[in-house]
């Protein structure tokens, strides 16, 4: 028996999330139900009134498994679902007719949900929920609204924050500063896409569909498909390939003029400040020296820095004296196993011009210039044209 026929008609997983996010995300709902019927029970306002809200379960699942949709926001489930609500007893008081009521109930809940920008579609259900009650919600009228829609999408919404932002760390709702999330510590903090975000919004607009995914959402899942483009065709890869393996080092006590002697003697253009245990503590350059120096001052610039290079004799100094003083700090540091399309952000959009290298134990095991990146993204391009190169060489032999 042919299976493919039957198969082309399974399509591909709508929510990509492992196994181990699936069976999370069901018993989210498992407990997001069972508080919002525990609760609403408690809650109730008299023995007319229902407890639960059918539609809240569509929307517990579009709050609790893809959070950053643009239907699973607040204002959209709080404004649809009680809009909504609204209009289904509205139309169920008014309108006889049970065809007329029902296709107005939906028409209007559409239709108002558009124009305020909350589209929810499990509340076109909820305005249904009045005209398929029939006789059993006449008694309450408008506080259906209030019991049990509004109850229950304030409760849904509480446990949705509480674990979408607090137990999966992910930016719940959308447009607030995105909590921690260790998952996302290695992705590339600003883009290296050829587009900004205004011309992707600009893009969007021109367009005649809805996409459910957030502009900004967009935008960083376009940022990593390039970085991981970008990465997996440079080679070298790693930031321990290209890294300087013996990067010169001070101690945080290092007197200023020892450490600008050591600079000179080996020509290099920064020192890592480290402690005992070779970790980090900063960094400092030649731009460092120079900004103690004061240049509205009658004093020559070369008489104040050998001043400022010299030790104090006395037991009190006026200036720095140790590299301590000076360094820059925190600075940023990049894993040796990171992969060097990480350095391209930091040092084109951020404009760092040296990076400490560490490794597990956060012991600084070399150091990355400037100069070392655009060497090896040279080397890359050039190993680039000559594969494309030499088949067309080869074509034109007899």
């Amino acid at each position: 028996m042919n299976t493919h026929f039957f198969t082309q008609f399974i399509p591909t997983d709508p929510v990509n999330l492992p196994l181990k996010n699936k069976i999370f995300s069901v018993l989210a709902c498992a407990f997001a139900i069972f508080c919002i019927a525990s609760i609403s029970h408690a809650a109730q306002l008299g023995p007319a009134y229902p407890i639960i809200l059918a539609s809240i379960g569509a929307s517990i699942v579009i709050l609790l498994i893809i959070p950053t949709s643009p239907l699973a926001q607040p204002w959209p489930l709080i404004g649809g679902q009680l809009m909504s609500a609204f209009i289904g007893v509205f139309c169920a008081n008014n309108i006889n007719d049970i065809t007329i009521a029902a296709t107005c109930t939906v028409s209007l809940s559409v239709l108002s949900m558009l124009v305020f920008r909350c589209l929810h579609p499990p509340a076109t259900a909820t305005s249904l929920t009045p005209l398929v009650a029939g006789a059993a919600l006449t008694p309450i009228g408008y506080g259906f609204v209030l019991m049990p829609v509004a109850i229950n999408v304030a409760i849904i919404l509480v446990i949705a924050i509480i674990i979408n932002r607090y137990l999966l760390r992910l930016p719940y709702p959308q447009g607030l500063t995105p909590p921690t999330s260790a998952h996302q510590k290695n992705l590339p903090q600003q883009g290296i896409s050829a587009f900004t975000e205004a011309e992707l919004n600009e893009a969007l607009a021109e367009q005649d569909t809805f996409y459910d995914i957030s502009p900004s959402n967009l935008m960083q899942l376009l940022n990593l498909i390039q970085h991981n483009h970008v990465q997996n065709q440079l080679n070298p890869k790693l930031c321990r390939d290209i890294m300087d393996p013996a990067p010169i080092t001070v101690e945080f006590g290092t007197e200023v003029e020892d450490a600008w002697r050591l600079m000179h003697r080996h020509r290099c253009k920064a020192l890592i400040v480290v402690n005992k245990a070779q970790h980090c503590l900063g960094i400092v350059t030649w731009s460092d020296f120079f900004k103690c120096l004061d240049i509205d001052k009658h004093q020559p610039i070369a008489t104040q820095f050998l001043h400022f290079l010299r030790r104090t004799p006395d037991v009190t100094a006026q200036k720095p004296e140790s590299v301590g003083q000076i360094m820059s700090a925190p600075v940023t540091v990049m894993h040796a196993q990171q992969p060097i399309v990480s350095l391209i952000p930091c040092m084109s959009l951020q404009g760092f011009r040296q990076l400490p290298v560490v490794n597990d134990a956060q012991k600084v095991v070399g150091m990355i210039t400037q100069a070392q990146l655009i060497n090896a993204l040279f080397q890359h391009q050039v190993t680039t044209q000559h594969s494309n190169i030499k088949p067309t060489l080869d074509s034109t032999q007899p």
